[in-house]
């Protein structure tokens, strides 16, 4: 253990860098901040392969959150066409148009959101959107946990509508909305997992969206970046390069793709 603490101790002071603080002193030497350590570099080296795989990384991290993107709103129905049922209430709505809205006010009013949110769930508890709405507003503050939990109740609700026959006259989604909202809600869910570092089961989200929605290739980018943090490269580069080829105009994913092969 004493050994170990005077190579460390050495290495630094051949590096330039103060032990104490953790900074380097010497001006020949470049320091970088990855993931919340330091590397120490010779300017004008080109790093050893901790340095590069951790650049990698960095890349791959920031194309990434460009993907992830901002939850949409949960769909409003216009006109009576477009509402599965007769005794759809005009209210339900209403109420949510005004939650999205101020959710989109600059700057946001998410308490007055949340509770238009929360006034549209107690219109129809059965109706989907609302907790989605919500589940928006948490990932709006970067509260993933809490989003994804809401996602998932929305998802639930959502499969459940599906297996007892779709809608009925109380003004629910019909089967083509319910496979639209459930994609959505999938991706949601899937990127706070990934916000939570929850690798695992945002990968079972998206393989689960891959097979519901095969021709998306956000989703493929989206899967190919959830095996990468898990250190499965081969699949990784597999799910980007099916994203790139759904999409090849799309440098984001190309970058991904390239990225991991690196």
């Amino acid at each position: 253990m004493l050994f170990s603490v005077l190579t460390i101790s050495v290495s630094l002071l051949i590096a330039g860098v103060n032990e104490s603080s953790g900074y380097c002193t010497d001006p020949g030497v470049l320091r970088i901040s990855l993931g919340g350590y330091r590397i120490y570099q010779r300017r004008g080296g080109h790093g050893g392969p901790a340095l590069q795989i951790a650049l990698r990384t960095q890349d791959i991290d920031k194309t990434a959150k460009q993907i992830f993107g901002r939850p949409n709103d949960p769909e409003v129905r216009e006109g009576s066409a477009s509402r599965t049922a007769s005794l759809a209430i005009a209210e339900v709505e209403d109420a949510l148009a005004k939650a999205n809205s101020a959710r989109n006010a600059n700057p946001p009013k998410y308490h007055e959101a949340e509770l238009a949110y929360g006034f549209t769930a107690r219109l129809n508890p059965r109706d989907p959107r609302p907790l989605m709405g919500l589940g928006n507003i948490a990932y709006d503050q970067k509260q993933f946990a809490a989003a994804a939990k809401m996602y998932q109740e929305a998802l639930t609700m959502v499969t459940s509508m599906a297996s007892f026959g779709g809608a009925t006259l109380r003004g629910e989604l019909n089967r083509a909305e319910q496979r639209t909202m459930a994609s959505q809600l999938r991706c949601y869910l899937g990127i706070s997992l990934l916000e939570t570092n929850d690798f695992k089961n945002a990968q079972a989200q998206f393989e689960r969206a891959v097979r519901s929605e095969p021709t998306n290739p956000r989703v493929y980018a989206l899967l190919g970046y959830c095996f990468f943090k898990q250190g499965n490269k081969s699949e990784a580069v597999k799910s980007f390069q099916e994203a790139v080829r759904l999409d090849p105009g799309n440098s984001e994913y190309q970058q991904l793709l390239q990225s991991a092969q690196r």
